[in-house]
């Protein structure tokens, strides 16, 4: 998520037990899916911006697109692993991307040049919906069955 999103706007908290974040993935993708269908009928959209026109399906299922793999992709470097991202070594490994990609980060941290990367690289490309998984650990929640990756999305 962007830094300067009001997260106020873009939460949604809820308990369910015995539930995963793969299950929220899927009721996210069923509600919104359905909402647009009932409000639209269609699961085809229409958006303009800054002169071109897209058109979004909004049929499930949506790509699931895991964060780091994707950033390797795009980038043509190999990443650290996730759980040594916080490290100075990756810093400048990080930094150097930056440069690579003539991109700007005010704040040089690791979260901070992984949004920047993501936002810039990867966020253009995603015209339909998408979740993007597997958020480094940077945070205090993260998956422990993928050593470094947050038990988180984005969509």
């Amino acid at each position: 998520m962007a830094s300067a999103t009001a997260n106020d706007y873009l939460g949604c908290e809820f308990y369910w037990t015995f539930a995963d974040v793969y299950d929220v993935l899927d009721l996210t993708e069923e509600l919104i899916s359905n909402m647009v269908k009932e409000i639209t009928g269609s699961y085809d959209t229409v958006l303009h911006k800054e002169g071109t026109t897209y058109e979004i399906n909004w049929q499930r299922p949506w790509k699931r697109v895991q964060l780091i793999p994707a950033l390797e992709e795009v980038t043509g470097e190999k990443f650290p692993p996730s759980d040594q991202l916080h490290t100075d070594e990756s810093l400048v490994f990080l930094e150097s991307l930056l440069k690579k990609f003539d991109l700007d980060c005010q704040i040089h941290t690791a979260a901070k040049i992984i949004d920047k990367l993501v936002g810039d690289l990867l966020e253009p490309s995603f015209i339909h919906p998408t979740f993007l998984l597997g958020h480094p650990q940077l945070s205090v929640l993260y998956n422990s069955s993928i050593t470094g990756a947050m038990l988180t999305f984005t969509l």
